[in-house]
């Protein structure tokens, strides 16, 4: 064993500590002025940042949306760097994605993205030594991260005698196959269980799970249909109760019941292209079943800025798929909810996402909630009591057949919206209230079953991410394959290296020199 850098871990009996400036070149990017009117006409990949946020797990740079022939690359002035070159993003959120891929042809790359061409080093082997740094870590900058050769060049790094480094290659790939073999397995069950959820609730809102329950209990419910009138009569009864309070505030009691005509009743749906119901059901509209339907409105708009204590304020990327995600809240002073009554939420109203990717999603205001407000993102839907559950109701929005009315509803201007008169006309299925119960009570109870499994399979996802962090630090403290002391030492390899490095960097001026040379005799 050995130690040649103070503070370093000790290395085998064999190895070397150097750096990465000297193991290989490193070069950042170069983003020419009209690159992007550019196409793919040539042999050239020039990549972009974006190309590589475009690929997932995939380790080679190949398709990209510009490429450039010879004579483009010599006007434009832009540095080729040879295949194998290693590449990983040097400025802005990027960094945090911590991807680094390796490049399968000579190519050129922006201004975004360093590169590391390895000298002797196989491109392999510095790749997943690369893969075990959080590039994270090392950037700096007040407002948007960067890396620079700074951060870089003095890298330490492990180098291993070269046979030692192809033993360690080959061990990583065959241990990160079986990874990624078990990982798929566990992607594919997640993917199961989504579809399992959604069959869950298709056929909770069809009909199908509570099949038997219907046929055990037939003839002893009250029919759905009787429901919902009682539901519309203590919509119209709330309205007037409300109107007669308003009223009486003004001090203008009516002399007469003409005022009751301003009522709007509800419109039902239109159930000539909707699928027929079990016995006992009926369909409905949002409109029919709520007490209220709206939203809420910006802070700006109402000359409100964010608080670090007060309301909570809830926006869409709170309302998840079924659930209420707080740890994004912001808060606003209490005096918005003098100018934003109409939208301070109660414990069980259902959330609705109106904007953007989000669109669709729903979920039930927990006891947090109880008081706060929203933005005009998010709709606010209380239902009359003792009508339809609104676990019921949540679970209906989100069921696969209302999902893709809903998309289908939305009005792509700058970003997909859903207005609240879609969600009011929105058709509903109207189960009696004992059979409600009944279904909420089965798909909370395949759901559980449905959430533990798939906790079980992000654990194991999370310790499969765990094990490949753990190889690539065994791979390179020296622990994953054993040693030969047949092998050339590392020292002697840093030598090689060394020569090579002169060698290209002596080649390179010569080009230029020459390039130089050759532009002044033009002219």
């Amino acid at each position: 064993m050995n130690e040649t850098n103070v503070g370093l871990p000790v290395l085998p009996e064999g190895w070397i500590w150097t750096t990465v400036s000297s193991i290989g070149l490193v070069a950042s990017g170069q983003t020419p002025k009209g690159i992007n009117d550019f196409d793919s006409k040539g042999k050239i990949p020039f990549y972009k940042i974006s190309d590589m946020n475009k690929l997932g797990n995939e380790k080679f740079m190949r398709d990209t949306a510009i490429a450039l022939d010879d004579a483009e690359i010599e006007r434009l002035g832009i540095h080729v760097r040879e295949q194998g070159t290693v590449i990983f993003p040097k400025r802005g959120g990027a960094i945090a994605t911590n991807k680094k891929r390796i490049l399968s042809y000579p190519s050129a790359y922006d201004l975004n993205i360093m590169g590391v061409s390895p000298y002797i080093v196989p491109t392999d082997f510095f790749y997943h030594w690369l893969l075990s740094i959080d590039l994270a870590t090392l950037s700096d900058g007040s407002n948007v991260p960067q890396l620079n050769h700074k951060h870089i060049d003095p890298l330490p790094f492990p180098l291993p005698p070269f046979s030692e480094q192809h033993r360690i290659v080959a061990k990583i790939e065959e241990l990160f196959t079986k990874l990624d073999a078990g990982k798929e397995e566990l992607l594919q069950a997640k993917a199961r269980l989504k579809r399992y959820r959604q069959s869950v609730l298709k056929a909770a809102m069809d009909g199908k799970l509570t099949e038997d329950w219907r046929k055990t209990h037939e003839g002893e419910i009250e029919p759905a249909s009787v429901l919902l009138y009682r539901i519309l009569k203590e919509r119209r009864k709330k309205w007037e109760a409300e109107q007669l309070e308003q009223m009486k505030a003004k001090g203008k009691m009516p002399k007469d019941d003409k005022w009751k005509n301003k009522y709007k009743e509800p419109l039902g749906p239109d159930t000539s292209k909707l699928p027929e119901l079990p016995e006992g059901w009926v369909w409905a509209t949002v409109g029919q079943v709520t007490d209220l339907v709206t939203k809420g409105a910006s802070p700006k708009w109402q000359g409100f800025s964010y608080v670090d204590k007060g309301i909570f304020f809830l926006r869409s990327q709170n309302v998840v798929w079924g659930d209420i995600n707080l740890s994004d809240i912001a808060c606003l002073p209490k005096a918005f909810n003098q100018k934003q009554k109409k939208s301070i939420l109660k414990k069980g109203d259902v959330l609705l996402n109106l904007v953007g990717a989000s669109i669709g999603r729903a979920a039930i205001a927990s006891g947090e909630l109880d008081g706060a407000n929203m933005n005009q993102a998010v709709a606010l839907i209380r239902l009359v009591k003792n009508g339809l559950d609104n676990k019921l109701l949540m679970n209906y929005l989100l069921s696969p057949d209302t999902q893709s009315i809903i998309h289908g509803k939305k009005v792509d201007v700058a970003r997909a919206n859903l207005s609240l008169t879609d969600v009011s006309s929105l058709a509903v299925t109207l189960p009696p209230l004992p059979e409600q119960h009944r279904i909420i009570s089965e798909v909370e109870r395949r759901l559980s079953v449905a959430d533990a499994v798939e906790a079980t399979v992000d654990a194991e996802l999370k310790r499969s991410d765990t094990l490949r962090q753990s190889i690539l630090k065994q791979a390179f403290s020296g622990k994953l394959v054993p040693q030969n002391p047949n092998d050339e030492p590392a020292e002697k390899l840093l030598e090689r290296i060394t020569k090579e490095k002169s060698k290209r960097e002596s080649e390179q001026k010569t080009k230029r020199k020459t390039k130089k040379q050759l532009a002044l005799f033009e002219h």
